[in-house]
């Protein structure tokens, strides 16, 4: 009977989904160190609020950054600054700097604008999803 028991309560553990590590971070704010380490080789995806588009944003660890919206490729820097924020600057310096407040979930995470308006939810994974071509 112990066996059962052990074995009922593993496949209860087992069962539970995993959330992300930053989960965690949705009530206790990711230190500057903390958020550039989470956002080091990894992809964004999301839909963009202008444009309804599907897009991806590549971010490597050494601060630079790949963007894809369907057919058009685009590239620069990206920082996180000590107020917790993201920022992307494009490499051709056609646009400003956008700097963004990052709220996180359990399952993603939201970006908003200075005002604290929504601007897009977005999934962060793991290296780079960016499409080939």
């Amino acid at each position: 009977m112990k066996k059962l028991g052990a074995v009922i309560l593993l496949a209860g553990f087992v069962a539970l989904p995993a959330l992300p590590a930053w989960a965690a971070w949705a009530d206790d704010p990711p230190t500057t160190s903390e958020l550039e380490t989470r956002f080091k080789n990894t992809t964004l995806q999301f839909q963009d609020h202008r444009t309804n588009l599907p897009t991806s944003i590549y971010m490597d660890r050494w601060g630079t950054f790949e963007k894809y919206v369907p057919c058009v490729f685009t590239d620069g820097k990206w920082r996180i600054t000590d107020k917790a924020k993201i920022c992307w600057t494009d490499s051709e310096g056609a646009a400003p700097e956008t700097c963004l407040k990052i709220k996180f979930g359990a399952a993603q995470m939201t970006f908003s604008n200075s005002a604290g308006n929504p601007l897009a939810t977005a999934k962060l994974l793991k290296g780079n999803k960016l499409p080939l071509g």
